[in-house]
């Protein structure tokens, strides 16, 4: 799945790419991603791409290269329109959108910078937004957790 110096694999429940600044990135794979991934590979069963270069599953088959940075644009974009989405979304945005929405369920930000793959947490804190839901879930965490402590309230005499 090598590709000059861009490669994709996977390798159990984990992904590995060769990201900015030519540094490797894996994450963990949703079982419903990988499962759509081992679908789309038994399509075209290339022996050394998961996304080879063709436009049918013969072609693919016997790529010799991998589908290129344009390629993967115009597949993305294709998907984009075929779920009725309007707005203008590049494969770039997900990263955005995956950080805030494991904010929103949760997820530790020194996790999340962690799996994007990020040497500071500023970059981290950019690749999130503070959403209306995670603003109210802060005051229940908040109340939740101070709900825990055994505070006697006892008035002075």
């Amino acid at each position: 799945m090598l590709n000059g110096r861009e490669y994709t694999f996977v390798k159990g429940p984990k992904v590995g790419a060769l990201g900015e600044g030519l540094k490797d990135r894996f994450v963990s794979l949703p079982d419903v991603a990988l499962a759509a991934l081992r679908h789309y590979w038994s399509s075209h069963r290339n022996p050394n791409f998961l996304f080879p270069l063709g436009k049918n599953s013969e072609e693919r088959h016997n790529a010799k290269r991998s589908m290129d940075r344009g390629g993967l644009q115009k597949s993305f974009q294709a998907i984009i329109k075929d779920c009725h989405i309007h707005k203008r979304i590049s494969i770039h945005n997900l990263r955005h959108c995956c950080g805030t929405h494991l904010v929103e369920v949760g997820l530790n930000l020194r996790a999340i910078q962690e799996l994007l793959g990020h040497e500071s947490p500023k970059t981290t804190v950019l690749y999130t937004q503070l959403t209306e839901p995670v603003q109210q879930n802060t005051t229940e965490l908040i109340n939740t957790m101070m709900g825990r402590l055994s505070i006697s309230l006892v008035k002075e005499k």
